[in-house]
């Protein structure tokens, strides 16, 4: 056993040569070391043993389901999703209208409207319309 294991340390503190079959040999040695040691330690075992330990190992599928019901990723991506969802769909609407206010020729010193004639206030709204069928195409790609 103590051979085993004094193989396997050298064999990864031993600096790599560059020839392709040193190099396979410290890749594989190590390895090799590894399998005669848990073979060695293994002792007997019998058919039913195996069996026992087989039944015992955990599923692919109950891996997934314990997986999924224990993550608290899934679960914040899955209400993440939900939320998403629940936005409307706004590649069919019309861009937001603007409000608009502005000040023109307004005194910094008394910032009153009447001391000069040409003092403008102007209030306003507008909206965008996008060229016809437009919106209808960009939703028409975006399904796609």
């Amino acid at each position: 056993m103590k051979n085993i294991l004094d193989c396997w340390f050298n064999a990864r503190q031993t600096k790599p040569n560059l020839s392709a079959k040193s190099e396979n040999a410290r890749i594989l040695m190590p390895k090799l070391a590894l399998i005669l040691l848990i073979l060695f330690s293994a002792g007997e075992i019998s058919a039913e043993d195996l069996i026992e330990k087989e039944s015992s190992l955990l599923s692919v599928e109950r891996a997934i389901h314990l997986a999924l019901q224990g993550n608290p990723n899934i679960g914040m991506q899955r209400e993440h999703y939900n939320a998403q969802a629940k936005i409307p769909d706004q590649l069919g609407a019309l861009p937001e209208p603007r409000l608009m206010l502005n000040a023109a020729n307004l005194p910094l010193d008394s910032f009153s409207l009447t001391q000069t004639p040409m003092t403008q206030i102007q209030l306003g709204i507008s909206q965008v319309f996008p060229f016809p069928g437009k919106l209808a195409l960009q939703k028409k790609n975006c399904r796609k």
